[in-house]
């Protein structure tokens, strides 16, 4: 149950007595404020009601904020940022969503430009917004009060110091852990983490060290000599049974399975019939490929024809290699997307001066997880409204720097 609200009580007992059409409006007000934690709305109404409502959120130390922070206005605006290369806008009701997308990398392409790098932009963007935001970030999860030290080949651009997600995660890490994710300075927001790909069973699975492998360009010799992972090929006997394999595979990873249980039925269903489309896209994109190369009459024996590589031509056995890793990588990657969508549609519980859902939100991942999201948005019913950047998958046009003359800044205003 969720914990009651600081003020509260004032709404409460103002609207037992009310006697004028001002009042009335200021309690809707304050209704809708203490729902979205969305000042903006102060744009719309009169001096005298904002008088009243400034009164009613007194103590609400975050309310307070974001309404002080909407009378100052002073959040950021850039012509250029350093590190994004898209950035869409989608609205829906009273929700609204920032979907950027990267190539992960290190380069800074603005050299040339006035930028703002992003995790400077988006820090003074958190810090004097008007309306609280949720931050979904592409950083791996960790468990308990420390973060996870793996130093997978996964997650060495996290590690990099010099990459934008590295950036990203030193300038926000206060705020996602759970000792200090409370303090004063992440008021205004809250940071969700979102690659949960290597939790729990798939970190240990046959499945996981096998794309865990083809995502670091394991050599082919090393992939023969793990056992597991010759098994983990073994056992996916592609294309047979991989879509239902990878799907209950995601579905029970531990995080991803608890988001899921939150949302409602219809949420919870949409989301999954959507990924479960998207395993299907990639498998039968993989197929289609297998068909191509090497004839129908291996495609249900395509493990067995990687297990006796060695017997195999040296040319055909790379390109089935690269498409295994082409194959997978994508395929695992939707368990970072069923978690994300999940925890944007959810409601928080506990929640005390934040609002119960996510209803201004900025996504920051690599591109192909932000073209997913952005499918999925449409397939939501959401509106695009706003887009800027490329986000192709040629190497030659995704530049880390996006021109942001398309956007109407202040984000959020």
């Amino acid at each position: 149950m969720n914990k009651q609200k600081p003020g509260i009580n004032i709404m409460r007992n103002t609207s037992k007595n009310l006697e004028t059409p001002a009042d009335k409006m200021a309690v809707t007000i304050y209704n809708t404020l203490n729902e979205t934690y969305d000042a903006n709305i102060f744009a719309f109404i009169p001096e005298n009601i904002r008088v009243k409502v400034v009164y009613m959120v007194k103590d609400n130390h975050t309310l307070s904020r974001l309404i002080y922070n909407w009378s100052i206005d002073n959040q950021p605006t850039t012509e250029y940022l350093s590190g994004p290369s898209a950035l869409t806008v989608h609205t829906k009701g009273d929700k609204k969503v920032y979907v950027f997308g990267e190539y992960h990398g290190r380069e800074r392409d603005c050299q040339r430009y006035k930028y703002a790098e992003i995790q400077n932009y988006l820090r003074r963007l958190f810090k004097t917004s008007s309306t609280f935001i949720d931050f979904f970030l592409e950083i791996p999860s960790y468990e308990g009060e420390g973060w996870d030290k793996r130093t997978s080949g996964h997650i060495q651009y996290i590690n990099e110091e010099s990459s934008y997600l590295s950036k990203l995660r030193k300038s926000f890490f206060k705020c996602m852990q759970k000792s200090t994710r409370h303090s004063e300075d992440c008021e205004l927001y809250r940071v969700h983490y979102v690659d949960v790909r290597f939790q729990n069973m798939l970190v240990t699975s046959n499945l996981g060290k096998l794309s865990e492998a083809m995502k670091s360009k394991v050599p082919l010799s090393t992939i023969y000599r793990n056992g597991d992972i010759m098994t983990a090929l073994y056992e996916l006997n592609i294309p047979a049974n991989v879509e239902p394999y990878i799907l209950e595979s995601i579905f029970s990873i531990y995080k991803v399975n608890k988001e899921l249980l939150k949302l409602d039925s219809e949420t919870r269903k949409k989301i999954q019939y959507f990924i479960s489309l998207k395993c299907k896209n990639i498998s039968d994109d993989f197929n289609r490929k297998i068909y191509k190369l090497v004839g129908l009459q291996c495609c249900s024996s395509i493990s067995n024809r990687l297990l006796y590589g060695d017997k195999l031509p040296a040319k055909e056995l790379n390109l089935l290699y690269s498409m295994m890793r082409s194959f997978l990588v994508p395929m695992l990657s939707l368990a970072v997307d069923t978690y994300t969508l999940s925890r944007l549609n959810k409601k928080f519980s506990n929640t005390i001066n934040q609002p119960s859902q996510a209803y201004n939100s900025v996504i920051y991942t690599g591109n192909n997880h932000s073209l997913l999201y952005r499918d999925f948005l449409e397939y939501d019913g959401y509106n695009l409204i706003e887009k800027a950047g490329n986000d192709s998958t040629d190497p030659e046009v995704r530049p880390r720097c996006l021109y942001m003359g398309s956007v109407k800044q202040p984000l959020f205003k």
